[in-house]
């Protein structure tokens, strides 16, 4: 009895060692690589760096936006049931896979006809061909396949496409008709577009897939680009500001845009720099980098007259003086980047 209570503690503190080794590699894994996520090869993504990832509030979708991209990519997050059954299937798959992997090698290159074996006769599924296009890298391959895959816990859902580059998104919290997410996007037009993404049932298949749909647009009263010049009429009633291809015209008291221009000669849109009003608040002179003055109809929102090349440099300034009883005529002296 007393060797047998001596092997005991001498086997006791290995124990001990064992147990708290464990737990400091569990305290150092805190996270690790589970692999990559990728779209189809059907869908076009962007190879552009990633600007912002999103979850929506729910935990149940995460929404991933490429810079310099008009698309926003979705990604269904599976629960822990869905995800376990995912890596089941593909396990078996794997097994499946080696078995006539291993029984192509043992027989013939030919098959019970007499023909020669081809890459097709081979049943792969398209999970397969995908996960073999995407581990590619040397982390992929390092992954143990019994372990639980990105690929296995997040599902690609759709793609929201809007109009312009998206600059950021968010999802809306609450439930859409149907199921699905509701996606809005900050555009770089200076607007918001309002996406439904929903599944629904192709026509030609009985298989679901996400389609984007635009619910509302928000277009946004300012502009899209920097103001370059700012001008009041005589009476304070009107208020001109100038933009990159934007001219807006503003009721000062209703604090509104009353009429938007995007003055162009010859067809090819010019870059506005200064403005000023004409006598009567009813025309507009508007100085242009490409050295052009052009006189606008505010009512009509036209360009009337137009003198090319007037600078060989850019208009940077404007000015204009009002007739007088001494001197009646009207005058505009124009500053430009030409001296």
């Amino acid at each position: 009895s007393g060797a047998k209570e001596i092997d005991v503690a001498k086997s006791t503190p290995a124990i001990v060692e064992d147990e708290e080794k464990e737990t400091e590699e569990n305290l150092d894994d805190v996270c690790h690589y589970m692999g990559t996520l990728s779209a189809p090869p059907n869908i076009s993504t962007s190879a552009d760096r990633i600007s912002c990832i999103h979850f929506h509030p729910n935990g149940k979708y995460v929404g991933v936006l490429h810079a310099n991209t008009k698309n926003v990519d979705v990604y269904l997050i599976r629960s822990v049931q869905e995800s376990m059954r995912k890596k089941q299937r593909r396990l078996r798959r794997r097994k499946e896979k080696a078995k006539i992997g291993s029984k192509a090698t043992e027989s013939d290159t030919t098959n019970a006809n007499g023909q020669k074996r081809g890459m097709l006769d081979d049943p792969e599924s398209e999970d397969e061909v995908n996960a073999e296009n995407d581990e590619v890298s040397k982390l992929e391959k390092a992954l143990d396949a019994e372990m639980l895959k990105a690929s296995d816990e997040f599902e690609y859902y759709g793609t929201v496409r809007a109009s312009h580059k998206v600059k950021g998104f968010i999802f809306v919290p609450y439930k859409e008709a149907g199921g699905g997410v509701r996606v809005v996007c900050s555009l770089a037009t200076n607007s918001l577009e309002i996406h439904s993404l929903a599944r629904k049932k192709a026509r030609d298949t009985n298989s679901l897939s996400a389609v984007s749909d635009k619910v509302a647009t928000v277009n946004m009263a300012g502009h899209p680009t920097g103001i370059r010049a700012v001008e009041l009429s005589s009476d304070d009633a009107l208020a001109c500001t100038v933009s990159k291809n934007n001219t807006k015209i503003w009721n000062v008291a209703k604090r509104s845009c009353m009429q938007s221009l995007s003055p162009a000669v010859d067809n090819t849109p010019c870059y506005g720099l200064c403005s000023t009003f004409l006598p009567g608040n009813t025309h507009l002179v508007l100085g242009t980098r490409e050295g052009h003055l052009l006189v606008l109809d505010i009512a009509a929102g036209e360009v009337v007259y137009v003198e090319k090349e007037a600078h060989n440099g850019a208009i940077w300034s404007i000015d204009m003086r009002r007739p007088t009883s001494q001197q009646p005529s009207l005058a505009i002296v124009t500053g430009s980047a030409d001296k």
